[in-house]
Order: C-alpha cells, then sequence, then structure tokens
C-alpha cells in the first residue's frame, strides 16, 4: 500500500529481518517444538507473511522452495494421528496425512503407525529433547499411543493458562511433572526443569516390520533419582503389538518408590497377575507384565479444568507400575496387544 519507493524498501527489510530472526530460532528439521496447535501462530503465520512479500515483489522474493520452509511444512501433517488428535507434547492441544513413520533428529520426536495411510491399530509418538523447550513440560522420553484413532496412551496438554503457568511456580503444576507423563519415577524422583536436563543418544529406526524410538533419560532427572542410565525403547511391531521396555542402571537404591507410570484416557482394570485391561473408544487392549517384577496401582483422575475437560471429559487414570525391590541393574518390560 505504500507509494513511497523508500518508505518501502526500507519496510520490506525491517520485516524480513524480524522473519530472519524468527527463522535462526527454528531447528533444520523443521519440527515445532510447541506443539502443532502453537504451528497455527508460528510457520502458518510465517507461510503468510512470505506469501505477501512474495506478492508485494511480484514474484521476485520467493523462498519456498527453500529446505527448511518446506521441512516446516511437512511437520505440521506428520504429528497428525486422525483428526482431531495431534502429537500434543508441551503445551499444545489435542489434516488426514498418515505417514507410517516420521523422525525430527533437531527436537528429537519421532512417531510410526501401523500401516500408511491408515488409521487402523496401532499408532505411537516419542520424544527426547531437554527439559527447557517453548512451553516445557517435564516429558523428556514420553510417548503416547493410540488405537484405531482413538487414545490410550496420552499425554495430557496443559490446564487453562494463568499467571502461574509462566511463573517459577509453573512446575507447581501437575500437568508440566514427568509423574503425570509416560515415564518413571526413579528413587522417589520426578525430571527437573532446566537446560542441562536433556536425554542422551537418541535414535529412530523404522521399516516394514517394525518401528523402535531408543533414548536415555538418565540426565533428565537430578541427582536425588541416583540413575546412571535409564534406556527407554519404544516398539511398534507392525499388525502385532507395541512395548515400552526400560534397562536401567543405578548408582544407589534408596529405598524411595520406582514406577514406570502410564497416563491413559481408557477404563483400565487388572485381569489377574500379569494382565491389565484397557478399555478405550470403540477398541480394547490387554497389557501383559512381569508380575515378580511389576505391581500396579490404578488411580482415576477427575478432570475439573475447562481447558482439559474439552478433552478429556470422562477423566484419566494413571497406572502405576511399581518396580518391586529394583536392584542396581534392572530391566522392564510392558506389551500391548489387541483384546
Amino acid at each position: 500500500m505504500e507509494t513511497d519507493p523508500g518508505r518501502k524498501t526500507a519496510q520490506v527489510n525491517k520485516i524480513l529481518n524480524s522473519l530472519d530472526k524468527f527463522l535462526n530460532g527454528y531447528s533444520d528439521d523443521g519440527g515445532c517444538d510447541e506443539g502443532p496447535s502453537y504451528w497455527g501462530a508460528a510457520g502458518a503465520l510465517l507461510y503468510e507473511c512470505l506469501e505477501i512479500m512474495k506478492d508485494v515483489t511480484d514474484g521476485k522474493f520467493d523462498v519456498f522452495d527453500d529446505p527448511l520452509i518446506q521441512n516446516m511444512g511437512n511437520y505440521f501433517y506428520k504429528v497428525n494421528i486422525h483428526a482431531p488428535y495431534f502429537i500434543n507434547f508441551a503445551d499444545a492441544e489435542a489434516e488426514e496425512a498418515l505417514v507410517a513413520g516420521f523422525w525430527f533428529p533437531d527436537t528429537e520426536v519421532a512417531g510410526a503407525r501401523d500401516r500408511e495411510g491408515s488409521i487402523s491399530g496401532f499408532f505411537f509418538g516419542a520424544k527426547g529433547g531437554f527439559n527447557a523447550e517453548s512451553h516445557n513440560h517435564n516429558d523428556i522420553g514420553s510417548c503416547l499411543m493410540y488405537f484405531d484413532g482413538k487414545p490410550c496412551l496420552i499425554d495430557l496438554g496443559r490446564e487453562e493458562y494463568v499467571a502461574k503457568t509462566f511463573s517459577s511456580r509453573r512446575y507447581e503444576i501437575w500437568t508440566m511433572q514427568s509423574g503425570y507423563h509416560n515415564l518413571p519415577v526413579i528413587n522417589g524422583t520426578d525430571q527437573k526443569d532446566g537446560e542441562a536436563f536433556k536425554a542422551r543418544n537418541s535414535s529412530f529406526t523404522s521399516n516394514a516390520r517394525s518401528a523402535d524410538f531408543t533414548t536415555d533419560i538418565a540426565g533428565a532427572y537430578p541427582e536425588g533419582a541416583k540413575v546412571l542410565s535409564w534406556i527407554r525403547t519404544y516398539t511398534l511391531n507392525r499388525g502385532r503389538n507395541f512395548v515400552i521396555s526400560d534397562k536401567y542402571e543405578l548408582k544407589e537404591v534408596t529405598g524411595a518408590p520406582t514406577s514406570s507410570n502410564l497416563m491413559t484416557y481408557c477404563k483400565v482394570t487388572q485381569v489377574k497377575p500379569g494382565l491389565l485391561k484397557f478399555e478405550g473408544d470403540g477398541f480394547t487392549l490387554n497389557m501383559t507384565y512381569n508380575q515378580r517384577v511389576l505391581t500396579p496401582e490404578i488411580e482415576y483422575i477427575e478432570i475439573t479444568d475447562r481447558t482439559l475437560k474439552r478433552y478429556w471429559p470422562n477423566g484419566v487414570t494413571r497406572v502405576r507400575m511399581k518396580v518391586n525391590n529394583p536392584g542396581l541393574k534392572g530391566s522392564i518390560s510392558m506389551v500391548f496387544t489387541k483384546g
């Protein structure tokens, strides 16, 4: 709209400088660490800006073939589970491009499903990263798992924003704590927030038969956890099962409880020692485990917050799989199959 060429040039340069600074904060893989709902105020608005700049310069400014710009667009459809559900790590809230598997190596977010182009069967997403990301939750190594496009193991998301959410007391909010994610509590200790608390050696592999995400989450826990290594692995055996497995080494067993926690939107019942039943929206999954190693505690949590209630109106359940007599070294495995 500006008609003065000098002012117009100065304004365009200022806009481009601002967009450059925005892009400098992005990793090369295009992953949005704020999650897909914030992508609408990030990648999507960037595209609007770039389209305006292309239009105002009669097509002379066109960067849509830039690899980073393209990766930022690819991110959004890859984290789609099945409308209206998306991978919702961090503060994100819960297009039909159903990819078989994806891996963002910079943000350390991965996901895979049983079959490309189909919501049938298992889908899982997992993350590594560090505990000082944008809109961070203490959730290094956590996962979510859906079946037939419906939630089983979940990431709660966030409660309604209040002043406390963006204060030094943020991690007093239960949804921000690792104990309310699909993660272990080690020697009675949860993960800690901060840039120093991060995953190690995160990796993802995928082929026609299986997909595996592995990361060492020991570095996400403070000294009180007394943990040397905790290798968390998620394995999708396509068309067969979904497996959560841990291999750990501790400096010390303090006597405080160690458990592997699961957050779910399913109704959970113990069929017998070694077998839990997860009843979801139109599906039933069985979870088997070694009863000599693990003992479940099932806790129903009513949801009262109006933001969370939009997604989990029937309340959620936390299953604490307590480790019986943990040693300095050990392993844990939980296997989900169709009921």
